[in-house]
This record gives C-alpha cells, sequence and structure tokens, in this order.
C-alpha cells in the first residue's frame, strides 16, 4: 500500500482530458490517512478538476498557501465553500498588496485576490501563521521562510510591494513541503521564489537528509538565463533525485534542459499526474 500520494488538482497543462489547464498550482496530498491541500491555483478550475479526478475536498485537514500570489491563493473561497473546519497554513506576508511592474503603469497587481483575503478573514479562528519549520502532519513538513545563502533567480526588478513600484518585494513568505517516506524525503514546490537550492538546502538543514528521492513543483526558472540554468542542473545533481517532476512556473526551456540532465528520473507533470510513494 502507497504511503502517500500527490495528485496535481491544477497546473499550467493537463495530463489527462477533462481536466481544465489554468496558470497556477495545487497538490493533493494523502498521507499517514490524512488529506492536504498544498495551494488552490486561480480558483476556476480547482473544484471541477478536483470532482473529475474523484477527490472529496470536503476531506481536506489542512490547506497550506506556498506564497501569497493569485495564482497560488486565488481558490482559498471555492476551497473554503467545500471544506469549511480545514486549518490554513501560510505565513502572515502572504496577504500583502503585491504588483508586477509592467512596462507603463497600471502594474499589474498579483497579490492575493480580496475575495481570497476576505475568505481568509472570516476563518480567522482556523488560521495558523507560519513563522519557522513545523509538521502539519505524520510526516508532513512545510519549510517556513527559507533563508537566501545562495543566487535565487530574481524578479526584484519586476516585483514589488506598493502601485508606485517603489518597494520590491522580495517574496519572505515563500516556502515549501517535504514528506517522510520509506524511500525518502519528497520535495513539493509552489514557485520556489527562494531559488529551488536554498529551498533544498534548508530541507537538508532541517531534516540532516542530503540525499532526497523526489522533487516536484514549480522550480521558477521560466526566465533563467542559460548560466543560471546549467548552474542549477549542476547542482541538483548532488541530492541524488529518483524522480523530477517539474511544472508550472518552471517553464518549457528548464523543463527540456531538466529532462536532457535527468532523463531517468524526470516525468512529466501537469494537472491528472498521480505520484505515489511506498
Amino acid at each position: 500500500m502507497a504511503y502517500a500520494t500527490v495528485t496535481v488538482l491544477v497546473d499550467n497543462t493537463v495530463c489527462r482530458q477533462g481536466l481544465a489547464p489554468e496558470f497556477g498550482l495545487a497538490f493533493w496530498i494523502e498521507t499517514g490517512g490524512q488529506y492536504f491541500l498544498f495551494d488552490t491555483g486561480q480558483g476556476p478550475a480547482l473544484v471541477g478538476n478536483a470532482h473529475a479526478l474523484g477527490i472529496d475536498l470536503a476531506a481536506a485537514n489542512a490547506v497550506i498557501l506556498s506564497h501569497g500570489h493569485y495564482d497560488h491563493a486565488g481558490g482559498l473561497p471555492q476551497f473554503l465553500e467545500c471544506a469549511s473546519g480545514p486549518d490554513i497554513y501560510l505565513h502572515p506576508n502572504a496577504t500583502i498588496s503585491r504588483v508586477s511592474r509592467q512596462s507603463a503603469p497600471p502594474h499589474r497587481p498579483i497579490g492575493m485576490p480580496s475575495g481570497a483575503c476576505a475568505a481568509l478573514a472570516s476563518k480567522r479562528d482556523q488560521v495558523v501563521w507560519v513563522t519557522a519549520p513545523r509538521s502539519v502532519g505524520e510526516r508532513l513538513w512545510i519549510t517556513g521562510p527559507i533563508p537566501r545563502r545562495q543566487r535565487a533567480e530574481s524578479d526584484s526588478h519586476r516585483f514589488y510591494e506598493d502601485e508606485a513600484c517603489t518597494t520590491p518585494d522580495e517574496i519572505p513568505d515563500d516556502q515549501a513541503l517535504w514528506m517522510e517516506t520509506e524511500k525518502g524525503i519528497v520535495v513539493l514546490l509552489g514557485c520556489a521564489h527562494a531559488g529551488v537550492l536554498n529551498t533544498l538546502e534548508h530541507i537538508s538543514a532541517c531534516t540532516g537528509q542530503t540525499k532526497f528521492h523526489a522533487l516536484l513543483g514549480g522550480m521558477h526558472l521560466m526566465n533563467a538565463t542559460p548560466e543560471y540554468l546549467q548552474e542549477t542542473c549542476c547542482a541538483l545533481e548532488r541530492f541524488g533525485l529518483d524522480l523530477l517532476a517539474p511544472c508550472h512556473c518552471t517553464g518549457d526551456a528548464a523543463s527540456t534542459a531538466l529532462k536532457e540532465r535527468f532523463p531517468r528520473a524526470w516525468r512529466p507533470c501537469g494537472a491528472g499526474s498521480h505520484f505515489s510513494f511506498q
């Protein structure tokens, strides 16, 4: 019997018919007899995709938000209409105002939508603010804020906290998940704004493990230079990954480069993808 399973509910792409693609990400996790939603996508695709995949969102014990961007937190109202009682884990900065700088004003809002903020406020007794690594279930952990010891692909030139674009947004709320399985550590990324290598090194420091079994999710490499992408591929080799499933904000060029570098570990990952860990 599988110890843990991960199903992709929302992604930019789909891996089976009858599902809706959406620029966003949501994972459904089953481990230790409990259910968790990691991110919610933008909202429109979440409930329909869950229904098509036979997943009951009302069974969720908790929802964890990787950070406060619309494509990860926008589906919170739809989720909470289905599941009224789960704990809601997120960093305090996840609700701040955020914009993406455009070539000319008006700049584009990309923070948690007002509907999601209102849904969060209505469930304040269920909110758990995450500011450090913590367990959320049997062998399931949230990283909390991730130290930025190595250079990460930076969007500070276009992400800001204010409409005038005067205060850069370093996205300090970015966090990831890890699971302890019989095959080893499984890491789930939302967008890895802190940097995928910084994230893995943080989890390594938390667990004492230097090798990981699997890495799934958004790796935020869509705008990576060839040099940075090469550095990332080289650095990933030392983690000994058996399974590598990039999606969402990884980008096509980076995903192709990762597939070429890790042909035995690489797996397609889109809405409908399902992974089991014994």
